[in-house]
């Protein structure tokens, strides 16, 4: 069934859905749509792009602007974690993180999520959503969206999706590798896309989608709408904020990341391979630095650590270039976190006689003690497991705990 939609430019639009059983799991649906322009062909058959020049003389040409896929899964069902996975990657992501493995109830305690029971319906994973952009891309795209809701609105409660990226060519989200390697700089490109997704996040937040928890790092990418007003309403877009309502809304973005540079990736190449500290080394990395790379940025402290690299290396990145001695990298590890996994005797020496934290903890709430234990761990359940003794794990991990209790 085609439905129809005008543009406010006058542009004709028609949307199609298809909703099929998914070949690797019963309890999965696979929706698909396309967007289709039409142009009416005047009666003198001219013809406004070079492109339509073997379309008919009369009539209406159909050009295919966009598309998008979804899935549709059962609530309170046994299998509803085991069919995501076996989908597709970004089906189960969702299951997994928002709800039990029934699908039954909602993982994440505070969210509004949780107050959509299974007997309002399905969950639908609108899982990609592209269209050309020299169509009014995002506003099309919303009404489109629209349409496919109010499509799969009987059996389905609540809708969810990751709105990450809007390309220059077209409102997409999930973006392929290539949408994130466009532009001339990694550094451009990287605001670029989050500048893009900032705007579509505003379209989707005005037909009411929002981020599962706002302050979490890794729910806050994954939005949801519940169609309680698609079965009770008669016109849900007069619920619709207008784009004026969300232009001062500040959008839930993940926390930015440090995106390196070639002067970044030079210097770090040099600290990963300098085997010692001379002043032939020290203007290379002073010259790299002028050149606009940042050691910080590189975690540099930490990488000299986990390469081995001398005491003197260490001691001229926090003593020359004021490195923070319990800088965090990307795991929230200090350099101890890291010298101390590495069993690195005289890194961790230095890094103590310097000051570094002792009770500092990284994401997964470890301190450095704690992150040798785990590690000593894991060593004696391997060696249990190949039926090989480890009860010697290590002279350099003894030495280090001796440290670490000083």
């Amino acid at each position: 069934m085609a439905i129809e939609w005008t543009s406010p430019e006058g542009e004709k639009f028609s949307f199609t859905f298809n909703l099929s059983s998914d070949y690797a799991a019963s309890n999965v649906k696979q929706v698909d749509g396309k967007i289709h322009i039409t142009t009416s062909i005047p009666s003198d058959g001219t013809l406004s792009s070079p492109s339509e020049e073997s379309a008919p003389k009369k009539g209406k040409v159909e050009e295919e602007v966009g598309y998008a896929k979804g899935y549709i899964i059962k609530r309170n069902y046994p299998n509803f974690h085991r069919d995501g996975d076996a989908v597709s990657n970004e089906l189960h992501e969702f299951t997994f993180e928002l709800y039990d493995k029934r699908g039954n109830k909602c993982k994440i305690p505070g969210s509004e999520l949780a107050s959509i029971p299974p007997s309002k319906g399905d969950m639908f994973l609108l899982d990609i959503v592209e269209i050309d952009k020299k169509y009014k891309g995002m506003d099309l795209g919303i009404n489109f969206v629209h349409e496919l809701l109010k499509n799969v609105s009987k059996t389905v409660g609540v809708c969810v999706m990751n709105p990450t990226i809007s390309t220059k060519t077209s409102c997409r989200y999930r973006p392929s590798w290539s949408d994130l390697n466009t532009g001339t700089d990694k550094r451009d490109t990287y605001e670029m896309n989050r500048t893009f997704t900032v705007k579509l996040r505003k379209q989707f937040y005005r037909m009411g989608f929002r981020p599962v928890k706002d302050d979490s790092p890794t729910l806050v990418n994954k939005w949801f709408l519940s169609l309680n007003d698609y079965k009770t309403k008669i016109d849900v877009k007069e619920t619709w904020l207008s784009k004026e309502d969300v232009q001062d809304i500040e959008m839930a973005l993940t926390p930015r990341v440090y995106i390196k540079s070639e002067k970044d990736e030079a210097l770090l190449s040099l600290i990963e391979s300098m085997a010692e500290l001379d002043n032939l080394k020290k203007d290379q990395i002073n010259r790299l630095i002028s050149d606009g790379a940042s050691l910080t940025g590189i975690n540099a402290l930490h990488i000299a650590v986990a390469c081995r690299r001398n005491d003197d290396v260490i001691s001229y990145l926090i003593v020359e270039h004021n490195m923070p001695i319990d800088g965090r990298d990307e795991n929230d590890n200090t350099p101890l976190h890291v010298a101390v996994a590495m069993e690195n005797v005289s890194a961790t020496a230095e890094l103590l006689t310097r000051g570094a934290s002792k009770s500092a903890v990284n994401k997964d709430g470890q301190t450095p003690m704690q992150v040798l234990k785990d590690q000593e761990k894991r060593l004696r359940a391997f060696g249990n497991m190949m039926g090989i003794g480890m009860s010697n794990i290590s002279s350099e991990s003894e030495r280090i705990k001796l440290l670490l209790r000083m």
